[in-house]
């Protein structure tokens, strides 16, 4: 619970100071790795498909991103 704390306030941090897209994506995984606490799971298949969906590049991130609001146009 209180890692959940300090990565919220660390998250809040980054987008009061204004960084970039990119910047609050790689923030964003970082702190999803956290809260998911894949690394508790025994199974390892389990535990590598958690870990799996923090690893999209932001490159992917963001196409797909573009995608979806292009489709909503």
């Amino acid at each position: 619970m209180k890692n959940n704390i300090v990565s919220l306030i660390c998250f809040i941090t980054l987008f009061i100071t204004a960084c970039s897209q990119q910047q609050a994506y790689h923030a964003t995984q970082e702190m999803g790795k956290n809260i998911a606490k894949c690394e508790l799971i025994a199974d390892y298949l389990e535990r590598e498909r958690c870990f799996a969906q923090f690893d999209k590049s932001y490159e992917e991130y963001k196409k797909e991103r573009d995608a979806i609001i292009n489709r909503k146009q």
